[in-house]
């Protein structure tokens, strides 16, 4: 008679120890072997067991809200058609709508889960035995539950790993207490001024240049003064969700090709009416809820460390509105697109400002400075000259900054051979 017995770790970095919370139990030939053993610092322990093949059956009542984004639905999305070898239990944990297979439908259902709270098909959490991997997407169905093979005379020790169900990064940790992201902040631009009744635009600009593969944002909102009448991603592409609740309001984007924002370039726009309630004396001021969660992916599916949008205060104003609102936008175009070697972009500023344009090829890599510089509201041309440049999809970034106003646009031109 002998005995298996491990611990039980969540697989994240730290590997932190699920000391509580957690019942497994142990099945031979469909039946089980005595009782649930009830995980206790971490340890689980069965004894006075015949030699044969067991399985390991985990499940826990651990809280699970905070621990899934949509930086996990763009690396699920990443990994179905270019995998690695991965855990076991971090395929389990990505496969949410159990069809032993990682693929879109299960992006969208971690990212639905994110912003609607959607539940998954498979349980809340995701166990299996540590040190066993998978190398790519199964065809054929693969067991429920982890299988182990005591030999006679002999013990064995089967350390198991835990993830929340949709954490496919990882980043949860099970021991802390829900807090604000340390990777996304969200300062204040200017003050514009609106009337109750009113509709406008609300721009939330990317403060640095970088490419955007999967976007996370918890939102404090306040319904009481406005409503929102529609949100748009800048980006092309992907897959784009917002739902509010109350006065919180959950923005989620992924892509597998991300898209590259400029400095100050426009990120999500939202569509805002003031209400009847927006007196004098009230501000919409959105703010980052106290949430992990807020967070944005980079090209390669991986969280940044220091990124940073900017926004309006949106005071009431009973004498009308200052500042620029939905119809006073950058507009720009390309003449001819796609073109061989040579084209003008026509745009039309809004206000008097410095103007910058930039060309950036498909890995967000900037190619190319066009002229620009201090010019005056109306419109403009500019040569493109890229007989230098391999064919291919390039992303013009037009900006104009005023000491009243930003507004930028982007443009995807396609250089033929």
């Amino acid at each position: 008679r002998r005995k298996i017995s491990g611990s039980f770790t969540y697989y994240n970095t730290a590997n932190v120890q699920l000391t509580t919370g957690v019942t497994v139990g142990l099945y031979h030939d469909g039946l089980q072997v005595g009782s649930d053993y009830t995980v206790t610092n971490g340890n689980y322990e069965f004894s006075g067991l015949c030699p044969g093949t067991y399985e390991l059956r985990a499940t826990s009542d651990r809280p699970t809200y905070g621990s899934v984004n949509t930086t996990d639905a763009a690396q699920v999305n990443y990994w179905g058609p270019h995998p690695y070898p991965i855990e076991k239990v971090r395929f389990y944990a990505g496969d949410v709508t159990r069809e032993n297979f990682l693929n879109a439908s299960d992006a969208q259902s971690i990212q639905q889960h994110f912003v609607n709270g959607t539940p998954f098909l498979r349980e809340p959490w995701t166990f299996w035995n540590a040190g066993t991997t998978i190398l790519s997407n199964p065809f054929v169905p693969i067991p429920d539950y982890p299988t182990v093979t005591l030999l006679p005379g002999s013990d064995l020790t089967v350390n198991m790993y835990g993830l929340c169900t949709g954490d496919f990064n990882r980043s949860f940790n099970p021991l802390n207490k829900k807090m604000a992201s340390a990777t996304l902040s969200l300062d204040y631009g200017r003050s514009i001024h609106m009337e109750p009744g009113r509709e406008f635009e609300l721009p939330v600009r990317m403060v640095h240049p970088s490419a955007i593969g999967a976007l996370s944002m918890v939102l404090d909102f306040p319904s009481d003064i406005a409503e929102i009448t529609g949100i748009e991603f800048m980006g092309s592409g992907g897959i784009f969700d917002w739902a509010l609740d109350g006065h919180e309001l959950r923005i989620g984007w992924h892509s597998d090709t991300p898209v590259f924002f400029d400095s100050y370039s426009e990120f999500i726009v939202l569509r805002l009416k003031t209400r009847d309630s927006f007196e004098n004396g009230r501000s919409i001021r959105l703010s980052l809820a106290d949430d992990p969660l807020n967070e944005l992916a980079d090209d390669q599916f991986e969280v940044i460390p220091d990124a940073a949008l900017l926004v309006d205060v949106v005071e009431s104003s009973a004498t009308g509105i200052e500042g620029h609102s939905g119809g006073h936008r950058l507009a720009a175009a390309c003449h001819p697109n796609p073109f061989p070697g040579s084209a003008v972009i026509s745009y039309t500023l809004p206000f008097a400002g410095d103007v910058s344009i930039t060309l950036f090829d498909y890995t967000g890599r900037q190619v190319m400075m066009l002229p620009g510089g201090a010019l005056a509201a109306g419109n403009h041309r500019c040569p493109v000259n890229a007989k230098g440049l391999p064919a291919g999809i390039y992303t013009a970034v037009l900006s104009v900054i005023s000491p009243e106003n930003i507004s930028s646009t982007t443009l995807k031109l396609a250089i033929s051979k």
